[in-house]
């Protein structure tokens, strides 16, 4: 390609009156844009890196900004007020107003947050009108065409169409909010729309008031904001930042307990509270269609609670084909892992979507027995369990099932052995059947072959209070509550060296980084975060290189870890790793019921060993045979206890093992 010409080479060619002459060359337009154009040159775009536009080009500088690390910190907005809200509208001008005004009749409550006054926009800086076809020579399908045209063909048809049937709607909405337009005859009120005939278009369609329609047009938006009660403006409050969850997809502070744990529904055991709050919706729909139930909760992905991540529809459709006679559902509330206090929760402050469920779940598979098992070392847990049930059992609705099973539905609170291996689904079913909860081989299934060798299902606490939301708003519903691939919300267990332990119901599929430290306000003062305990004590550790990891069932196992109840136990530098672990252990070793020797006698040599390591006793023959029990006890128990104990080893040796060299005696 030819070079620039020089300035004063320039001045010399130039000929006063002499027209000059035509580059020679055949350059295309796209050559020379990029030659010549700072848009087009080779550093004129980036690719975006986050987000939904992953991939595509983008200008520099813009890219710095919506790719930039947070402009605050936690430290920043710790202590300051937490406000929910249906919908955050940014923005005061003609579009954000419009948008309050149009959720708020929906029933929405709105904030609208603006960063100067309600009305300072560039709505006021519109004089030329509005298009809209309302003329009797006119008609959306001329706007359509000629919109298209104007732009040369490169509009999306499918938006351009939309918004030509949508104009004269805009229009009487906005007469009717008290906007003025100029009239034919010049009329204050009654004539007719004044319409002029824009450039280029075949009928005339511009509708206007004076020179100033934008600023009548704020006006009446203004006044309509303020007056609607639903509507919170927030003046002088700009948005220093949108949030991003961990896929780049922009949210605003996300709130957690919006589902399970809203407070709108902690009413205890009051029936008629939880009711009023759209209770029983879900069970009256499994009810009228109970054929349809499995498949929405099929659609739905709900994956069981427990700690296995099994799907739930998968439990229950066995369970419905079986011949009809006595079937059961139980609730397994036996909650008494370390770390992991979700299910007391439920069971204290929402028994109601808890008891839903298990008669949804009764409805759909035809069963009979409804049971909620429930750990006696949380009395609290029981007493408003039981309370709950006896509501239930006294309203109209409780009978409704009956003439799906073919009989009364019994529905019963029973006290768990409160032993750790009572959570184990077929020591549930033992004890159920008034025997001690030892556990049975698999298969058969509790499906095939349950309490009573009746077909039965098992499910978590959670598990179950997830599923009269999905009957009442839809699978669909439901999946979107989710992050990226993952469905629906999570309760995690937050726990151990962290500012803000608690219970937190977020998004499935949120990153551990966020659990930890937006939600658990990161690390005490003085503490780095060295490591986490997921999904309670029987899984693997994850360390700093797994933070950015989603916290959904597919996700963690890819770490090769699991999700498991959904407790996170923190653990920072300066913390001994082997000292935890071995307090594990010796949890697991107390709750083995004996009946397998292996994990009785296994899980008893991995607490010794581990002890002598950790109070420096230990030598490297006592490693080895701590990795050799590592290889040999998994599936050596009927139940998972003792892989759990294995896992925990296995994966600290594996993570730390310099921790456990350095405690060796010379």
């Amino acid at each position: 390609m030819p070079a620039g010409i020089p300035y004063e080479e320039a001045r010399k060619r130039y000929r006063p009156g002499v027209a000059p002459a035509v580059r020679g060359d055949d350059i295309s337009v796209e050559e020379l844009l990029k030659a010549y154009h700072p848009d087009h040159g080779p550093n004129a775009r980036v690719a975006l890196t986050v987000g939904v536009n992953r991939g595509e080009p983008c200008q520099p500088d813009l890219a710095r900004y919506l790719q930039a690390n947070a402009l605050i910190d936690d430290v920043d907005i710790a202590g300051a007020q937490l406000v929910s809200t249906d919908v955050l509208i940014i923005g005061g001008g003609g579009g954000g107003c419009a948008a309050a005004l149009t959720a708020a009749r929906q029933g929405a409550q709105v904030i609208l947050a603006t960063k100067l006054r309600l009305g300072d926009s560039n709505t006021v800086m519109a004089e030329g009108g509005i298009q809209a076809a309302i003329g009797e020579d006119d008609s959306p399908q001329l706007h359509f065409e000629d919109t298209l045209r104007a732009g040369h063909f490169c509009g999306e048809p499918e938006l351009v169409a939309q918004m030509v049937m949508d104009g004269p709607d805009v229009i009487r909405w906005l007469i009717r909010q008290g906007m003025m337009f100029d009239q034919e005859e010049d009329r204050p009120l009654g004539g007719n729309l004044l319409r002029k005939k824009p450039g280029g278009a075949s009928a005339a369609r511009i509708l206007s008031y004076r020179d100033y329609t934008g600023l009548e047009m704020m006006r009446v938006l203004r006044e309509a904001v303020d007056l609607e009660p639903g509507i919170a403006v927030w003046n002088r409050c700009p948005a220093v930042e949108l949030l991003s969850d961990e896929r780049g997809t922009e949210r605003a502070m996300e709130q957690p307990n919006q589902v399970l744990l809203n407070e709108d529904i902690r009413v205890g055991a009051d029936l008629d509270a939880w009711l009023a709050r759209g209770g029983g919706e879900g069970l009256a729909r499994a009810l009228r269609e109970p054929a349809a139930v499995i498949a929405e909760i099929e659609q739905a992905d709900l994956r069981g609670m427990g700690g296995a991540g099994f799907a739930t529809h998968r439990k229950w459709a066995p369970v419905a084909a079986a011949a009809a006679g006595d079937k059961y559902i139980i609730c397994n509330g036996n909650e008494d892992e370390p770390g992991t206090f979700k299910d007391r929760f439920l069971l204290e402050h929402t028994p109601h979507q808890v008891i839903e469920g298990a008669l949804i779940a009764a409805a759909a598979t035809r069963a009979n027995h409804v049971v909620l098992y429930v750990n006696p070392h949380q009395p609290l847990s029981l007493a408003r369990t039981r309370e709950a049930v006896q509501k239930w059992q006294a309203h109209p609705q409780f009978a409704e099932p009956a003439g799906l099973v073919g009989g009364p539905v019994s529905l019963r609170v029973l006290p768990s052995s409160g032993l750790y291996i009572d959570g184990e689904e077929t020591a549930v079913i033992a004890s159920v059947e008034g025997g001690f909860p030892f556990p049975r081989r698999k298969p058969p299934f509790p499906a095939e072959y349950g309490v009573h060798g009746a077909p039965t299902v098992v499910n978590n606490t959670e598990t179950l209070a997830h599923v009269p939301g999905i009957l009442r708003n839809g699978a669909q519903w439901y999946r979107s509550l989710g992050i990226g691939h993952a469905a629906g919300t999570k309760l995690y267990s937050l726990s151990g060296d962290v500012l803000r332990p608690g219970l937190y119901e977020l998004p499935m599929g949120t990153s551990l980084e966020t659990v930890v430290f937006r939600h658990g306000g990161g690390m005490l003062q003085g503490k780095e975060f060295k490591a986490v305990f997921t999904g309670g004590p029987s899984n693997t550790l994850l360390t700093k290189r797994d933070l950015d990891v989603a916290l959904d069932f597919d996700s963690v196992q890819q770490r090769r870890s699991r999700l498991g109840t959904g407790a996170m136990i923190v653990v920072s530098e300066g913390t001994g790793i082997v000292r935890k672990v071995a307090e594990y252990v010796s949890f697991f070793a107390q709750g083995s019921c004996g009946q397998c020797p292996p994990c009785k006698g296994g899980t008893f040599q991995l607490m010794r060993l581990l002890n002598r390591i950790d109070t420096g006793r230990g030598v490297r023959a006592d490693l080895e045979a701590l990795e050799n029990l590592c290889r040999i006890l998994p599936g050596s128990g009927r139940c998972g206890l003792i892989d759990g104990a294995v896992t925990v080893v296995d994966s600290s040796l594996h993570q730390f093992r310099e921790e456990y060299e350095a405690l060796l005696m010379a």
